[in-house]
């Protein structure tokens, strides 16, 4: 059994970043356990087609609770990309 890293995407759009993630964990030898979040709607269902296997959820960044969104685990990896609400579709 390999050993899960535990890993969250804040901010996930197109899921460029939980690739890397995703391929930078397997590349250890590791399992990615992952959770994916963002406000936009769109983000977060382009986000559950490109990485199906992550637990994305559409909620704020001021709302999510690390210990809510793994519970009794500690977070490995965790990316927040900027926000991009002034300088893309998700205005």
């Amino acid at each position: 059994m390999k050993k899960k890293i535990f890993t969250l995407d804040g901010f996930c759009g197109g899921g460029g970043v939980s690739s890397g993630m995703k391929k930078a964990v397997e590349e250890l030898g590791l399992e990615q356990v992952g959770v994916a979040i963002n406000h936009w709607e769109t983000a977060v269902l382009t986000m559950r087609k490109n990485h199906p296997k992550l637990n994305t959820l559409r909620m704020s960044m001021e709302s999510a609770e690390p210990t809510e969104l793994f519970p009794g685990r500690v977070i490995n990896l965790a990316w927040f990309s900027p926000s991009c609400t002034h300088h893309s579709r998700a205005k």
